[in-house]
């Protein structure tokens, strides 16, 4: 880092990392330590890159197949699903319930001859 011409701040263009070289890093690091890596063991510059891709630290680690999501966490993604799929079955029967009204509410004038 440094300044430009004009003696202001300047920022090293940011590395953009695929989620397969992000997950490769986990292993690589995991390798090297015996153990699985907590965040501070990464390379500077990739946490960001982490957080991005994969939210929280622990779903990079099961990403990874590093560590095992716990039964908590397994639930709770379950229940997720389950509401995302009321609320989009809820939303697909509003629907058809506006358009079967429409044709009868909705007049089409190009339907019409004149």
């Amino acid at each position: 880092m440094g300044t430009d011409e004009n003696g202001e701040f300047k920022r090293p263009p940011a590395k953009r990392f695929t989620r397969e070289e992000l997950i490769g890093l986990i292993l690589k690091r995991q390798e090297e330590l015996g153990r699985p890596p907590c965040r501070k063991d990464m390379p500077e510059g990739t946490l960001a890159a982490y957080k991005s891709e994969f939210g929280k630290w622990v779903y990079a680690l099961e990403a990874a197949g590093v560590r095992k999501p716990s039964a908590t966490t397994i639930q709770r993604r379950r229940n997720r699903k389950i509401r995302q799929r009321a609320v989009s079955g809820k939303k697909k029967r509003t629907m058809d319930a506006v358009q079967k009204q429409a044709p009868e509410n909705i007049k089409d004038d190009s339907l019409e001859e004149e």
